[in-house]
């Protein structure tokens, strides 16, 4: 028997940057509290709770996010469930929480899967703190119920609380006949401050009229930190602290997002399942002249290895120590480019003579003054795109514009997933059809 439906506080969602950590648990408190446990190990009677239907043992509160298209072109929702310290701290014991979250089609049956964590909280818990308890997923077009659920193993208290959230298809276009392979419901790993990443790979077929070898070059150069200049951080400082301090910060965790939503962007490119044809990915920090990923067959990338691979701390923002050879990252850059028109595929191709189509995703690069900035020639017959993510784009110019322009590329510029959801169209049409 399907719950009765009950109205939920929504909020919308903010990925550019979050005021509080966004592990699966996350702890608004001074006490220091384990990893948590993302695997359920636990025999829960979990569809005898859902069929029991709402209760509250320890008092929350939920919130179920409106859906937001992501840079992937699926809908992400966030739930958030918060509990006051004060509530357990009164208790005097390590608390044994278990937060699980499942979803089924309004009128369907639950799914298999779900989001689970599983933490232990300190008896000392800071009891001016909050507890909040995150699971982000991914929704095809339709209405949902969603079910939430705290259970603590060391009082036995549990609530389960249900939520309805309502995903707005985009019409029948080309797209949407790509995702209809797609899980109506896919779970992704714990929120992380950054965009999320779906592993759930879906294969885009595109039928062209001739074999295509695609290279698609990611750039993931963060900006370059430049003590004193107010470009690069736009952010004012909470009262009392260090200003430049918090502001770099801040902009640190802005420059790992802009990562994260370029990896989205690529992901999606290299989804597209050329008919004939075939796909190859190469990443590059080309403010710090490292290949991050060499030339790899886009079905053999490991988009969760690379995403954890690039979000590292270190790699946040552009030191003055890594440009030491600052005069040679652009020329950096124009080899990589230039290796990638020169060299044969990866990938197995089924004609003698294919059609090279190299594809550049970056959001700009300001290249360092005194940087050497040659124009990359053209070296092949080879046809060339530009895909330009400018929707946050901080400090200077593009140089990379005025570097490839003798290449004549085709520029797709775009701001927001719905601009990108556009050009990805555009891309894959004009792929299609060349000659």
């Amino acid at each position: 028997m399907r719950p009765p439906r009950r109205w939920f506080r929504v909020f919308t969602l903010c990925l550019l940057l979050l005021a509080v950590g966004c592990s699966a648990f996350s702890q608004v408190a001074q006490a220091p509290q384990q990893e948590p446990d993302l695997t359920r190990k636990i025999d829960l009677p979990i569809q005898q709770w859902l069929s029991e239907g709402g209760r509250t043992e320890i008092p929350w509160r939920v919130s179920v996010s409106r859906p937001l298209l992501t840079f992937q072109l699926k809908n992400l929702v966030r739930v958030m469930a918060e509990i006051d310290a004060n509530v357990l701290q009164r208790q005097s014991i390590q608390h044994d929480l278990h937060f699980i979250v499942k979803v089924a089609p309004e009128h369907g049956e639950w799914a298999d899967r779900e989001s689970y964590s599983h933490i232990r909280i300190d008896k000392r818990l800071d009891s001016h703190g909050e507890l909040q308890m995150l699971a982000d997923f991914y929704a095809q077009p339709g209405a949902y119920i969603v079910a939430i659920i705290a259970y603590d193993a060391t009082t036995g208290q549990r609530n389960l609380s249900f939520g309805r959230v309502q995903v707005e298809g985009s019409g029948r276009d080309r797209f949407s006949e790509f995702l209809s392979g797609l899980p109506k419901i896919e779970f992704l790993p714990p929120p992380d401050n950054t965009a999320p990443l779906g592993d759930e790979q879906v294969l885009l077929p595109l039928r062209t009229q001739r074999s295509i070898q695609l290279d698609l070059i990611v750039d993931l150069s963060t900006q370059e930190e430049i003590e004193g200049d107010s470009r690069f951080y736009p952010y004012p400082g909470p009262a009392g602290s260090d200003s430049r301090a918090s502001r770099s910060s801040k902009m640190a965790a802005a420059e790992t997002n802009e990562q994260a939503l370029l990896l989205q962007i690529a992901s999606m490119l290299a989804a597209i399942d050329l008919q004939p044809g075939c796909t190859q990915v190469s990443a590059l920090d080309a403010l710090r002249r490292r290949t991050v990923l060499p030339p790899t067959v886009a079905n053999q990338v490991d988009w969760l290895n690379l995403r954890h691979a690039i979000l590292s701390p270190d790699k946040a923002m552009v030191s003055v120590a890594d440009l030491k050879g600052k005069r040679e990252t652009a020329r950096f850059f124009a080899e990589q480019v230039e290796q990638r028109m020169a060299q044969p595929p990866a990938c197995k191709l089924s004609s003698a003579n294919p059609l090279h189509v190299v594809a550049i995703v970056s959001r700009g690069i300001n290249f360092p003054s005194g940087s050497e900035k040659p124009r990359i020639p053209p070296g092949c017959n080879c046809k060339f795109f530009y895909l330009q993510e400018t929707g946050r784009f901080i400090g200077g110019g593009d140089d990379l514009k005025s570097m490839l322009k003798p290449l004549s590329p085709t520029l797709l510029q775009f701001s927001d997933p719905e601009n990108f959801r556009e050009k990805f169209l555009e891309f894959t049409q004009t792929v299609a059809r060349l000659p």
